[in-house]
């Protein structure tokens, strides 16, 4: 039995130690997701500025519009 228990010892000797993948793989995965869920935002917000911009630049352009004296127009006036 005491030939078998050294053959054991020996050959759990060369095995590769695996402790701590797990903790790389994790940090690994962690950094990841949180890179991603930046990415995520930053491109939340961009869209958002876009939209407010276009929304903005639609209302300058209806306010603009709606300030045009039709009247003056179809008679030919001359802008001042």
């Amino acid at each position: 039995m005491t030939g078998l228990r050294r053959r054991l010892a020996a050959a759990r000797a060369t095995e590769p130690d695996d402790r701590g993948a797990v903790t790389v793989f994790v940090l690994g995965l962690t950094v990841t997701l949180l890179a991603l869920g930046g990415l995520v935002i930053d491109g939340g917000n961009r869209v958002n500025d876009e939209m407010t911009l276009a929304d903005d630049t639609e209302q300058a352009a209806r306010a603009g519009a709606t300030a045009i004296d039709e009247e003056a127009l179809r008679v030919g006036a001359r802008w001042c």
